[in-house]
């Protein structure tokens, strides 16, 4: 029956009797249904029984990685992190440092970091991936084009596009016109690299032969193809093309929450979108509304520092603004400069393509309240620092 429920009866054995491979077994079927609680037990048990085996261990690795991966997908990143690094060294240790599960444990690691805005310390490990699949000698070609979109985005969300493009085109290169996932990605990442640059006529065909290919290998409503309409969406607003714009965004929307569910940054993304499209058709209310909501969702997701909302503050702030509401807009541009400060004392990265400019904006902010020696010395402790 078409969206019907399977519920799978597990056999009910003495506890003793429960092998690491069905411990395993048991929590992937838990966490496919969303039981949170009850795969993270079970892996938990089948981390402690690897445990208790003789080291190196690649059971102790795979447990390790399993949990630290459903803790990253919870966005509990500081215990994913602490557990994901065990596995790869764990990995290395009992395979050696070439072998292609630590590339895997690597991938993880910088999918972790990457998430939290830390791109530096992901391109190290993405780098150290890289090698190793490149290097071996039964090289996986779809395995080396997730690595080389992997490197890619971390290259363009520091800033260094031609970087990012000659990935890009290596990748490219190693599929060789297959229309996989991988090779999705790769038309996705480099059409966002054009956009960026205002080419939008090489970006277009890029972006909607990313959708097509997604939508052929994963199916219409897979969150992959939610992030491809998400930029081809992107690129009709930067375009004026506003009612194209909407439907793309409204249906990235609509598949993130049936596919990620209303509390998902993705899902805060795409409303973040919206609402600065609305912005631009000054359907102010709207935007605010949907502003306000993305923030809530990032913010409890993801954190109060996460750099993901430095720019969503600076959006709010900019609607505000527009309405002359400009102590709320000040008071959303000093969150969003705090966000900033704390990310280059932490050495995580705010995205160079999300540089917000809240400095500037705030200082302008002040100026218009007749406060311009309060935004002097805003530049002169930005300088400073």
């Amino acid at each position: 029956m078409p969206g019907a429920i399977l519920f799978l009866a597990f056999p009910h054995l003495p506890a003793q009797n429960v092998s690491w491979s069905d411990r395993m077994a048991r929590a992937a079927e838990f966490a496919g249904r969303n039981q949170f609680t009850q795969a993270q037990a079970e892996y938990r048990e089948a981390l402690r029984m690897a445990e208790d085996s003789p080291r190196p261990n690649v059971r102790l690795a795979q447990s390790l990685n399993n949990l630290g991966m459903h803790y990253a997908a919870q966005f509990r990143f500081g215990e994913a992190e602490t557990l994901v690094r065990r596995a790869a060294a764990e990995w290395e240790s009992a395979l050696g440092p070439t072998h292609g599960d630590v590339a895997v444990g690597l991938t993880n690691l910088g999918n972790i970091l990457y998430s939290q805005g830390r791109f530096a310390e992901a391109r190290q490990v993405y780098q150290r991936a890289l090698e190793i699949r490149e290097n071996s000698s039964e090289a996986d070609p779809l395995a080396v084009a997730r690595s080389l979109n992997n490197l890619a985005e971390v290259l363009r969300h520091e800033g260094d596009a031609a970087g990012a493009e000659s990935l890009l085109r290596r990748a490219s290169k190693v599929l060789a016109g297959s229309e996989t996932a991988e090779a999705a990605a790769s038309l996705n990442n480099l059409g966002q690299i054009f956009a960026a640059r205002a080419n939008h006529a090489e970006a277009e065909p890029l972006l909607r032969r990313a959708v097509e290919i997604w939508e052929k290998a994963l199916g219409p409503e897979n969150p992959s193809v939610a992030a491809g309409l998400n930029n081809l969406g992107a690129l009709y607003r930067d375009t004026s093309r506003h009612a194209e714009a909407e439907t793309l965004y409204r249906r990235s929307l609509s598949i993130r929450e049936k596919t990620q569910g209303p509390g998902h940054p993705s899902y805060a993304q795409s409303l973040s979108n919206l609402a600065v499209l609305y912005f631009d058709q000054k359907r102010y209310a709207e935007a605010e509304t949907l502003l306000r909501d993305s923030i809530a969702i990032t913010r409890k997701v993801l954190g109060p520092a996460h750099p993901d909302l430095a720019l969503r503050f600076v959006n709010l702030g900019d609607l505000l603004a527009r309405g002359e509401r400009y102590a709320a807009a000040e008071a959303f541009y000093r969150q969003a400069l705090e966000i900033e400060r704390g990310a280059r004392a932490s050495k995580t990265q705010v995205s160079n393509i999300q540089a917000s400019n809240a400095r500037d904006k705030l200082a302008s902010v002040l100026r218009v309240q007749g406060r311009a020696q309060e935004a002097k010395r805003l530049y002169r402790k930005s300088f400073a620092e």
